[in-house]
């Protein structure tokens, strides 16, 4: 994975976590992602773990 794609999922999920923005699409999208489901597997290689299980340690 290249340092560019790391660093914007990073980015959406830091916002998500520390709330930033008040969804997961609207992190998707200030990091300029669209396709939720290739999100999803770049979140999964970075962090080994699924948007769902990150989203529920968020709530």
């Amino acid at each position: 994975m290249s340092g560019v794609v790391l660093r914007g999922v990073v980015r959406a999920v830091g916002m998500l976590r520390y709330g930033k923005v008040a969804s997961l699409d609207e992190a998707m999208a200030a990091a300029g992602y669209r396709d939720r489901k290739y999100f999803n597997k770049l979140v999964h290689k970075a962090f080994g773990k699924s948007l769902a299980e990150l989203d529920a340690n968020n709530q």
